[in-house]
């Protein structure tokens, strides 16, 4: 009983392991006590094995739970945001192309431009000659005055001689004259026909590269659009997954804490005074004398990992789906191509105007803000909303749209719904190029 005395005066118990010492001293005045000692501390050790140790077991697997859960979260929350970056890759290098593309079909238009001028340069000579050569004036040359003596009677053979010699003569020159003169009218009508020709033949080249710029640069709107909201979801999903983070920081935050229900520490601790309190209860039943030694023993014998469990806060794995493309959440900017177009807030700019600049936007990783700055609604221009932004998506005949569609418009410009009912497409809409489309962020914004 002495031995029990000792374990009390410890104080190292926690508060139900120290009443079941109370309960045990108290037996000392039960009759028999010395023949029960043994049935009575068996009973004590599975009294605290059953009211202590349990709930040890119970809240280390609440805290294993929560964070299983807080890492499942992560775990989720990673792959979303690295599947929707590479869609939002995707699609970034979708419109690049496009975009790429949009400024060989611009070089084309150039191109047949300065063939129009060069064919109505070419035009210019040929037609004046046309225009110099088409009246024709003979003026003879070297023919003498007739005359003669009617008197004489010599006008009739005068004038046979005349007509026999230079009448005909000039009527020859005429001829030859003539048909040199026609001859270089029609060679020249060929020529400016031809110059003609190849005017109108550069000009409906220019007209057709005009229309596959124009298509183009409405494919690449649309692309654009895509693109855009593509990155905004990417954002989100990044944000979410820092959320999760966040959670699992703050749950690792309360494990690897003290004086909470999930402190690992704590538990630890009161495992350790557990099964010192059980070990040395057994060693009053052996006899065995509680001195320093005994105490040192029994605290050898502790394993919280083996009697309990290792608590896994999945560090080697967290460590991974934080770093390098699965995102640390301190990020400021986001790369995606790494590259975009930019060109002047112009209706036609040049194909040199096209220029490539660094592009990594600044990211927010704050839920419930824009993610990105241009993840704000999409303006428009003319139609009949008023500028209002774009609605999406909206139903338009039967087809969800998500973005900035040519269907249903011959002027085969982008346009959206700016007002719905239901989602389904009203009637109000505007055009989504409003002039140019060079993306976030635009030169001269």
């Amino acid at each position: 009983m002495e031995n029990i005395g000792s374990l009390l005066k410890q104080g190292n118990a926690d508060e139900e392991v120290m009443s079941h010492l109370r309960a045990l001293a108290g037996h000392s005045e039960t009759p028999d006590y010395d023949t029960t000692m043994e049935g009575i501390v068996n009973k004590v050790v599975e009294s605290i094995e059953q009211d202590v140790e349990e709930k040890i077991r119970v809240a280390h697997k609440q805290a294993q739970a929560a964070v299983d859960a807080t890492m499942a979260a992560v775990r989720a929350s990673t792959t979303e945001a690295v599947t929707q970056k590479g869609i939002a890759d995707g699609n970034d290098n979708t419109w690049y192309d496009c975009i790429a593309e949009e400024k060989h079909q611009r070089k084309l238009v150039e191109e047949s431009e300065a063939a129009v001028a060069q064919a109505e340069a070419d035009q210019i000579q040929p037609c004046n000659d046309q225009a110099a050569a088409k009246t024709y004036t003979f003026a003879p040359i070297n023919i003498a005055p007739f005359s003669c003596n009617i008197e004489a009677q010599e006008c009739d053979a005068a004038l046979a001689t005349f007509e026999s010699q230079d009448a005909s003569r000039v009527l020859h020159d005429l001829q030859v004259d003539y048909f040199t003169k026609n001859t270089v009218f029609y060679n020249s009508k060929a020529v400016c026909d031809a110059a003609k020709m190849a005017v109108s033949t550069a000009q409906l080249a220019m007209y057709n590269q005009q229309s596959k710029w124009s298509v183009q640069k409405a494919t690449c709107v649309t692309h654009h659009e895509t693109r855009k909201l593509a990155m905004c979801e990417f954002g989100r999903d990044l944000q979410n997954k820092c959320e999760k983070v966040s959670d699992h920081q703050a749950q690792l935050t309360l494990v690897n804490g003290v004086g909470n229900q999930f402190s690992h520490a704590d538990r630890m601790a009161e495992w350790k005074t557990t099964a010192h309190t059980k070990c040395m209860l057994r060693n009053i039943v052996a006899g065995v004398t509680l001195d320093a030694a005994a105490s040192l023993a029994c605290d050898a014998n502790v394993n919280y990992n083996d009697d309990v469990g290792l608590l896994n806060t999945y560090d080697s794995e967290y460590a991974t789906l934080t770093t390098g493309t699965q995102f640390t959440c301190s990020e400021t900017t986001i790369g995606f191509k790494g590259d975009q177009w930019t060109w002047p807030l112009v209706d036609e700019p040049t194909s040199e105007q096209y220029t490539v600049e660094a592009y990594t936007p600044a990211v927010t990783l704050t839920a419930g803000i824009d993610a990105f700055e241009f993840c704000g609604a999409t303006p428009t221009c003319e139609g009949s909303g008023g500028g209002a932004p774009c609605v999406f998506p909206f139903n338009f005949i039967g087809v969800n749209h998500v973005s900035c569609t040519t269907v249903g418009h011959l002027s085969g410009r982008p346009w959206c719904a700016t007002a719905t009912v239901a989602g389904a497409y009203t009637g109000a809409f505007g055009y989504c190029d409003c002039g140019i489309d060079a993306g976030p962020p635009k030169i001269g914004k």
